[in-house]
């Protein structure tokens, strides 16, 4: 039997990513620049991962108790530590929608979604939840929690629990 390899050759573009070295900080311990400052003020803003991790530090200060608050940047790589126990994890669905998933007060493997638009989760939301559960379980269940639903046309999501300085 005679097996022939077919092969294509791609040409490769090189792609030069430049970052400005010269941002400030607004609040540092936070990691929190002046760019994300402008972005919280703006009333057409959308929040950023930096935001979303500095509000997520925020609560895990104010509640040590409480796992997860996981960089949100690990839902892109499906790179979550396994959460054996009750967490809150803010999360994207990849549309620049934010929203909360906790396992607090239900057991394993249910997860209660909190979000103020959807009332499912796409495939993007179920893989960072399964990420998060590393589950053996063969289904894991979303309850979707009745929550204020935005209205209009944009969808903006604010919040400020940014300290005071």
């Amino acid at each position: 039997m005679d097996s022939t390899v077919h092969s294509d050759i791609i040409e490769v573009e090189e792609y030069v990513v430049k970052t400005n070295q010269n941002f400030q900080y607004w609040l540092p311990d936070l990691k929190l620049t002046e760019a994300d400052k402008k972005l919280l003020l703006n009333p057409l803003g959308w929040l950023n991962d930096n935001i979303i991790n500095a509000a997520q530090q925020l609560l895990k200060q104010s509640c040590p108790e409480i796992l997860g608050f996981q960089d949100v940047t690990c839902g892109v790589a499906l790179s979550f530590n396994v959460e054996h126990n009750e967490f809150v994890q803010i999360l994207n669905n990849c549309n620049g929608h934010w929203l909360t998933v906790t396992t607090i007060g239900f057991p394993h493997p249910i997860v209660s979604v909190y979000d103020s638009v959807y009332r499912s989760a796409g495939k993007h939301v179920k893989s960072q939840v399964a990420s998060l559960l590393y589950s053996n379980a063969p289904k894991i269940r979303l309850n979707f929690i009745d929550s204020q639903v935005q209205a209009g046309g944009k969808i903006q999501e604010k919040f400020f629990m940014i300290k005071r300085k």
